[in-house]
C-alpha cells in the first residue's frame, strides 16, 4: 500500500511547532496540529524531539516537501532578545538539516512572503492601528477560510476573564503552519 503524498508546513520555534499536513493526492488538510517542546531543554534535545517527530511523519506519509519559516536575521520590532533570536536561528538550522538529511526537499520562506502568497488581497495593519499582531490578524483570516473547528479552545479558570472561552495560545502557530503550507503549495502546483 502506497503512502499518501503530502506537503508539510511548519511554524517551528524553540518551544512550539505548528504543523500543517496537506494531501497532494486529495487536496485537503490531513492534520493541523502542534507539538510542544520543552522550553528549558537544550537545543540538542529539541533537535532530537524534532527528529522523532519527522521520523514518525515520514513513516506515515510520502513527504514531498516541507516548508519552514526562515530564521530570524535580526530582532523584529525589538520583540525578541538577542538570546531568543540566536536560539531560534539554532533550532531552525537543526530542523532544516534534519529534514534535508531525510532526503526531503526543504523550502524556506519568510512569514511576510508566506502571508502575501496565501492571502494576496489582505492588507495587514500595525498592532498600534488594530490592536492585533500580524500573526493574530492572519489567524482571523485562516479561521474565516478553513473554519474554527481546527483550533482548540480553553475556558479561562480565573481572573477577570473567568469563564470566557479562548483559543489555545499555540493556535496562532498552527495557523501560521497552514499559511506556510498554503504558500509552499502555490509554488509546488
Amino acid at each position: 500500500m502506497s503512502k499518501e503524498r503530502v506537503i508539510i508546513g511548519l511554524d517551528a520555534s524553540s518551544s512550539e511547532i505548528g504543523i500543517c499536513i496537506w494531501s497532494l493526492d486529495n487536496s485537503k488538510i490531513l492534520q493541523l496540529t502542534h507539538k510542544t517542546l520543552g522550553e528549558k531543554e537544550s537545543v540538542v534535545l529539541k533537535g532530537d524531539k524534532f527528529k522523532q517527530l519527522m521520523t514518525d511523519l515520514h513513516q506515515e506519509y510520502d513527504i514531498v516537501q516541507v516548508g519552514i519559516e526562515e530564521a530570524f536575521v535580526a530582532m523584529y520590532g525589538m520583540s525578541s532578545s538577542a538570546h531568543t533570536t540566536a536560539l531560534l536561528n539554532q533550532v531552525n538550522a537543526i530542523y532544516q538539516y534534519i529534514i534535508h538529511s531525510m532526503g526531503i526537499k526543504v523550502s524556506v520562506i519568510t512569514p511576510h512572503m508566506a502571508r502575501k502568497l496565501s492571502f494576496p488581497n489582505v492588507k495587514l495593519m500595525s498592532k498600534s492601528k488594530c490592536g492585533m499582531s500580524e500573526k493574530e490578524q492572519i489567524f482571523v483570516h485562516v479561521c474565516q477560510e478553513i473554519g474554527e473547528t481546527y483550533f482548540p479552545t480553553k475556558v479561562m479558570a480565573r481572573g477577570k476573564n473567568k469563564g470566557e472561552v479562548r483559543f489555545e495560545d499555540w493556535c496562532t502557530d498552527m495557523s501560521d503552519a497552514y499559511v506556510i503550507c498554503k504558500a509552499i503549495r502555490k509554488n509546488y502546483e
